[in-house]
């Protein structure tokens, strides 16, 4: 009898906040914050997304 072979599944990318429940914090996150909470909150919580900037001048 062979061996099962291994099959790789990707799962579901996780948020760092998930319907106003915090799962996980990474230490840039936390520099992130530390510099701007409210940004913090717009990218992470709220999910708006940064204005592009045009640095071509």
């Amino acid at each position: 009898m062979d061996a099962p072979a291994l099959q790789l599944v990707e799962s579901p990318r996780r948020r760092a906040v998930d319907g106003g429940a915090l799962n996980f914090l990474s230490v840039s996150q936390l520099k992130q914050f530390s510099l701007c909470p409210r940004r913090w909150y717009f990218a992470k919580v709220l999910r708006v997304p940064e204005p592009e900037t045009n640095k071509s001048r």
